[in-house]
């Protein structure tokens, strides 16, 4: 059959040399080309899904033509390309399809509902149709079947105002039939389906409330092209085209202004001349036709002269000065450098009649590429006069060098193929996705300028533009619209840009009558001069009657726009709304459509992104404006410097493993390849522009399937393998230790003219700045999809001390790795009359420099042992590289300890606004059950060991371990819960762990009744456990009324070690205490405490008594000899509550028993190594005890995780295993 012959010839051709490759290619081509019909049925369907609010909008349409060729089996007459032809044959065997060229199709056309749930009924409304639009039905408005049986969506057929429904699951299927001559123009037989309405129940109550909320789209159409060749073109390739010299004159006469436009372009083919342009503009005629597969090797070198003169008398002079009106000479949408004009001339030289002056010309030579379709160029004019009353002299002209490929025909189908037209399309997702807006940036719409029809009304605003930029801002606001075709073509129907100002009348430009450029965009700029000065010579295509107070481009932010057709109302509800911008407010930003959208006469906020808008975005500055760019944007979700030397400096930056992440948040282009002209630059150091070398070019590279585009350096190509998708080492290599402070940015354009897509670190900011991620990771919370010219630090975690292990190129997720750190809490201070120097330190030993990845948090409870609110979540917090974290109240604490000393400033009514009362815990969240204390300082409502009112508590040092119980203990309050004295803020030591002084009293003093060998001294630390005394400390005694110390005997403590319990008792040897309750004993004549009670006992700072002696702690008074504190066969007890330190006796803290001779205790009832307080034997807590466990914590009101983010047509961005989106509220 036909497919064997074909693979002949292909392999045939590769074998023979170039020049007679083609030749031999036609001359076996008319065996083919009538075969060049795809086999039916072809069915293109488009499936859209929205996604809001509690809604989910799933709709599907389709589109199928099929025709018998003369063998009875059925042909597509839909192209397997979406521009393509689906017939392509030589004008003589046009005849011999159908009945003398005419074609009887078959077309079928489906809307369906894809929805399953019952209550997702779909309600169209106007612009949902099928439509055939040929020359001679050219409304092409379908309301009967095949059958004559009526359906339409039409408002003709609405009922009490609502049109027919599509109910779950339910199709609407039009099957028309129509004859189609392939012999004659018109050349293409377009058709499609809309779909375009509401999905929600609710409609049928309150239907504008709901609109944006369940609104549905689906869209596609074929223009289904027929080309015919002429019957020598297997001989000749070029038979289309016109012989050389051919030169393509304009005369114009505009305003009595005369000029003269003159264009060739000639390439030479097996020997022979051709022009590569044709006389008339509307000739459509390839000069050169190649068989798809083989147009690479049919590239030629064409010559092209571009010329423009004034053909005035000499009385009139077109003088050409302002950028903006100045003549071009324009090849392949690039405008031709000046210094190629002959002569000398210049784009803003004089044009004089009959002189050397008198015309601009240009010859250049270019390699065309054959596989191209079409490659433009274009001359104008533009300028005005000199003279006082001067007119404008204007003329355009615009040719193309078109070029045709041959399909190669698909494999015939079995015999058994269908042979009459399908009931339906099928549910199969076509290869070639249905028109859309353009995927390119700069290049021309799918349709040719040139083309028979040309629908102005598929128009759509990209953008509205208010850059953030001081003085006279409002003179570079802009307008930006796109005509998804006609590119090149007048505007020829009644369309005006319209502008609604707040309290104000309508102001309206009209478009009729002007050229769309070959970009397709059209640019209304407030202010011509200074909008051309900022972005460049030739961007704006109308100064939109520009001044402050009027204009339409003039948006300050917060009117509504919109394309009209025909004259607008007052309002919007009453004119003809073709496409419609409705702002939330930009003012000093830019409100952008995403790409690709649709055009809606009611306003869809999906579609665009507004800056500044919600969600924390910033205004945009001029470098962030793209006029005549529309694109797919990337951003930038990680960029990895990780620490591979446990904080010390890299010794080989070339091993470190860096890398940079991005996102495509376009999931329509996952899997697809990028097609906009974007970069991946950095910015280096306190530099404003970005280095274009080296930097990485992203055009043309496969996106994955879960949208993350990985850059490495070869030592994360060595470490994450495959997770990387590109590798450029000098990126990142060539900084050496100077990476982490650079910023990284995604930009359109090239180093002569670029915008900033998205960037990450703020510009002109030098190193230590908010964004340094030296030895670090810093990734972009998942909820911010959206691209940010102007960088925004709350959108982003740094994670410091990040190995490389805990890096994770492709996985874009909220959570941090687990960093399993040691914290205590070391200090809590709230100084005397400062609110502002209110802290809360915790300790790490083991995370030092790291970002907690740990979920860890603190909560609070105030004196009646209640939750309070506003706890803080840790996760995320950098512990500084000194290993303390410190959480303070209020910016200003920062000015009282200098600057940075705290880590986090979290605010009033957290836990680190502490008034001294309030109990603070460490808790860690677990995925199951409770949190579990970690830690805990205080315990309310039980007691007021806590109490550091006007004051601070510090950790033992010693007490390293964090402990889920209060151990007061471990705590030296200061003032404590006596309120003597208060601390300042200059008594506060933040950052700082010092061990603390030894705190040590006298507790009990026996003299047994019964056995005097029984006596003993009890000591006892609140602050000291297993601790050898290091200080020079003696116990002393007074006796009689001698107010100094007696010599002999004295016990020296130092040496002496404080047990666990925090005793130290000293015995007489031969008393029947164990050696467990006494720590030393001695002979009764060196016995300090072997006398009588009424003994005066006092610990003295020093190494032997001495009467200058700082006093430490006393019971008694010296040189005293009242009875108030005689315990003579008893005791004195010290009571349990006044564990400060006395250097002067105070009775009220002691129970003394005989007291003033009352009773008597024997040794039986002694405690030595426990401190109780009896008074009539009914005892006190013992302080060594454990305290009972605090209530287990009720879970505070954290943070909300929220659920995995989707995006908005309803899957993960992460397809890939562990992807997952968490949101969490970010703490400033």
């Amino acid at each position: 059959g036909t497919q064997y012959l074909l693979v002949f010839i292909i392999t045939l051709l590769t074998t023979i040399p170039h020049p007679m490759r083609l030749t031999l290619l036609f001359t076996s081509i008319s065996a083919l080309i009538h075969a060049s019909a795809a086999y039916g049925p072809i069915v293109v369907a488009n499936e859209e899904f929205s996604e809001s609010t509690g809604i989910t909008c799933s709709s599907k349409v389709s589109v199928d033509c099929t025709f018998p060729d003369a063998n009875g089996d059925l042909r597509s007459c839909i192209a397997e390309e979406t521009n393509g032809p689906f017939l392509q044959i030589k004008k003589s065997d046009c005849v011999n399809y159908g009945v003398n060229g005419i074609i009887e199709t078959t077309i079928t056309m489906k809307m369906c509902n894809e929805n399953t749930e019952q209550d997702f009924i779909f309600r169209p409304r106007d612009g949902t149709y099928f439509k055939i639009a040929t020359e001679d039905y050219f409304d092409g408005f379908l309301e009967t079947d095949e059958n004559g049986v009526v359906y339409s969506l039409a408002p003709a057929n609405a009922v009490n105002g609502e049109w027919p429904p599509i109910f779950p699951g339910e199709c609407k299927t039009m099957v028309q039939k129509y004859k189609f001559d392939v012999c004659n123009k018109p050349n293409k037989l377009p058709f499609g389906v809309q779909m375009q309405g509401n999905m929600n129940t609710a409609l049928t109550e309150s239907r504008n409330q709901y609109y944006g909320q369940s609104y549905c789209y689906a869209y596609v159409n074929r223009k289904n092209v027929v080309r015919r060749f002429p019957d020598d073109i297997e001989e000749n390739p070029n038979a289309l085209a016109s012989p050389a010299p051919l030169v393509v004159e304009k005369n114009s006469n505009v305003n009595n202004c005369g000029t003269k436009l003159s264009m060739t372009c000639e390439f030479e083919f097996n020997g022979k001349l051709y022009s590569c342009i044709h006389e008339e503009e509307e000739d459509a005629r390839p000069v050169l036709v190649s068989m798809q597969g083989e147009c690479a090797n049919n590239n030629f070198m064409a010559t092209i002269t571009l010329q423009m003169c004034n053909e005035h008398s000499s009385d009139i002079v077109p003088f050409f000065e302002d950028n903006r009106l100045r003549p071009l000479f324009n090849f392949d949408g690039q405008l031709l450098d000046e210094k190629d004009i002959q002569d000398g001339n210049r784009y803003n030289t004089v044009m004089e009649p009959d002189n050397a002056t008198r015309c601009k010309t240009i010859t250049i030579s270019r390699e065309i590429d054959a596989c191209r379709r079409k490659v433009p160029m274009a001359i104008r004019i533009y300028g005005k006069t000199p003279d006082e009353n001067g007119v404008i002299c204007r003329s355009y002209m615009y040719r193309e060098i078109l070029m045709e490929k041959i399909v190669i025909p698909p494999p015939i189908l079995p015999t058994s193929s269908p042979t009459k037209a399908p009931s339906g399309p099928s549910t199969t997702r076509p290869t070639n996705p249905p028109k859309t807006p353009d995927e390119g940036l700069t290049s021309a719409p799918s349709t040719s300028p040139t083309s028979e029809f040309c629908d102005f009304e598929n128009v759509i605003i990209t953008e509205v533009a208010d850059p953030d930029i001081s003085p006279g801002g409002w003179r570079y606001r802009y307008t930006e619209l796109r005509f998804l075709e006609c590119a090149g073509k007048f505007i020829t129907d009644d369309i005006k840009f319209v502008r609604w100002p707040l309290n104000g009348t309508p102001l309206s430009t009209d478009l009729q009558g002007i050229r769309v450029p070959n970009d397709g965009f059209i640019i209304l700029c407030a202010h011509m001069q200074r909008f051309s000065n900022l972005f460049g010579a030739g961007k704006c295509d109308i100064e939109a009657d520009g001044n402050i107070d009027s204009g339409t481009a003039n948006n300050p932010g917060s009117d509504t726009v919109a394309v009209v057709l025909g004259t607008p109302s007052d309002t919007t509800e009453d004119s003809d709304i073709i496409d419609i911008f409705v702002p939330e407010v930009f003012t000093d930003g830019r409100a952008v459509r995403k790409k690709p959208s649709t055009r809606s006469d009611e306003f869809i906020p999906s579609q665009w992104i507004v800056y500044p808008g919600d969600n924390g975005k910033n205004t945009v500055p001029p470098s962030g404006m793209d006029p005549r760019v529309w694109l797919k944007p990337i951003i930038i979700t990680e960029i990895v410097d990780p620490d591979v030397n446990n904080g010390n400096a890299d010794v080989s930056y070339e091993n470190v493993p860096r890398f940079i992440e991005m996102y495509v948040p376009n999931e329509e282009l996952h899997g697809e390849v990028i097609e906009d002209d974007l970069k991946l630059v950095l910015i280096h150091g306190s530099d404003t522009e970005p280095t274009f070398n080296p930097h990485v070019v992203l055009k043309g590279v496969d996106v994955p399937e879960d949208g993350l585009i990985v850059v490495c350096n070869d030592a994360a190509k060595s470490k994450y393998q495959q997770l990387c998708d590109k590798v450029n080492s000098s990126l990142f290599d060539d900084r050496q230790g100077n990476f982490g402070c650079d910023r990284a940015a995604i930009v359109h354009g090239d180093e002569s003219s670029y915008t900033i897509v998205d960037t990450y670190g703020p510009l002109g900011t030098s190193c230590g700045a908010t964004h340094d991620f030296t030895d670090a990771r810093a990734f972009r919370l998942t909820n911010a999809t959206f691209p940010e010219p102007t960088w925004e630090f709350y959108h982003w975690k740094i994670v410091r001390g990040a190995s490389p292990d805990i890096c994770d190129p492709h996985v874009w997720t909220d959570n941090i790795p687990a960093t399993n750190c040691n914290l205590v809490i070391t200090e809590v201070a709230s100084p005397s009359g400062s609110v502002d120097g209110r802290f809360l330190e915790l300790y790490s030993d083991n995370c030092a420099g790291k970002t907690i990845g740990d979920d860890f948090e603190l909560v609070h409870y105030d004196d009646d042992g209640n939750l309070l609110n506003n706890p803080l979540d840790l996760e995320g917090f950098t512990i500084g590289d000194d290993g303390f974290l410190l959480l303070c109240v209020k910016e200003e604490a920062n000015v009282i300890y200098g600057p940075n000393t705290c880590d986090r400033v979290v605010g009033p009514n957290t836990p680190a606004d502490n008034q001294g009362v309030e109990t603070i815990a460490l808790l860690e969240r677990r995925k199951v059950g409770d949190p579990v204390i970690i830690d805990i300082f205080g315990f309310k409502p039980s007691d007021d060991t806590s109490n550091f009112s006007g004051g601070k508590a510090i950790r033992d040092p010693s007490a390293t371990l964090p402990s889920n119980v209060w151990k007061p203990e471990d705590w030296l309050i200061i003032p404590g819960k006596d309120g003597e004295g208060v601390l300042t803020v200059d008594d506060m030591d933040p950052r700082e762990w010092n061990e603390f002084p030894l705190v040590i009293v006298i507790t009990e003093l026996a003299d047994p009744l019964d056995n005097k060998l029984n006596r003993f001294i009890e000591l006892y630390s609140p602050n000291k456990r297993n601790y050898e005394i290091v200080d020079d400390l003696v116990l002393v005694r007074y006796e009689g009324t001698s107010g100094v110390p007696m010599g002999t005997p004295y016990i020296n403590l130092k040496g002496m070690v404080i047990n666990p319990q925090g005793f130290l008792v000293l015995c007489v040897d031969g008393s029947t205490w164990s050696n467990n309750q006494c720590t030393s004993k001695a002979p009764p004549t060196e016995f300090v405490g072997t006398t009588t009670g009424m003994m005066k006992i006092a610990i003295l700072a020093a190494n032997v008594p001495r009467a200058d002696a700082e006093i430490i702690d006393i019971f008694g008074v010296p040189g005293s000899t009242g009875s108030n504190h005689n315990f003579s066969d008893g005791r004195a007890v010290r009571v349990r509550l006044s564990e400060k330190p006395r250097a002067v006796f105070v009775r009220d803290d002691w129970i003394i028993i005989p007291g003033s001779g009352s009773g008597t205790v024997s040794s039986g009832l002694f405690d030595p190594n426990a401190w109780i307080d009896c008074e009539l034997f009914g005892c006190a807590a013992d302080p060594s005890p454990t305290p009972p466990s605090p209530p287990t914590p009720t879970p505070p009101s954290a943070p909300s995780k929220g659920s995995p983010s989707a995006p908005s047509k309803g899957k993960s961005p992460k397809s890939s295993p562990g992807k997952m989106r968490r949101r969490r509220a970010h703490l400033r």
